[in-house]
């Protein structure tokens, strides 16, 4: 599963991204190769984001983000606490 959102999602005046990928694989458990493409990502002004990536497969999994500073929002703001997202088992890039 190849989710290319690229430079078409813009996300810079999203505030709440509340259970915005959650469960993207619940239809098939087995499916874990999912590539995610928000390199066009501006996480700055989101305020929630509870369950963003919860259940997000964490096996041969990655998400591309733009820049350092986004990988490093994924990785503190959503592998800590969201449940079934290990942000050290998902490669973001």
């Amino acid at each position: 599963f190849h989710l290319d959102l690229g430079n078409k999602f813009d996300m810079s005046n999203v505030t709440n991204a509340r259970s915005m990928f959650y469960l993207t694989a619940s239809g098939n458990k087995a499916q874990t190769n999912i590539i995610l493409d928000l390199s066009a990502g501006n996480f700055a002004n989101i305020t929630d984001y509870t369950y963003m990536f919860s259940s997000f497969p964490s096996r041969k999994s990655i998400i591309y983000v733009k820049d350092a500073d986004a990988q490093t929002w994924i990785t503190s703001k959503n592998g800590s606490w969201n449940s079934n997202f290990s942000a050290t088992n998902v490669l973001i890039k």
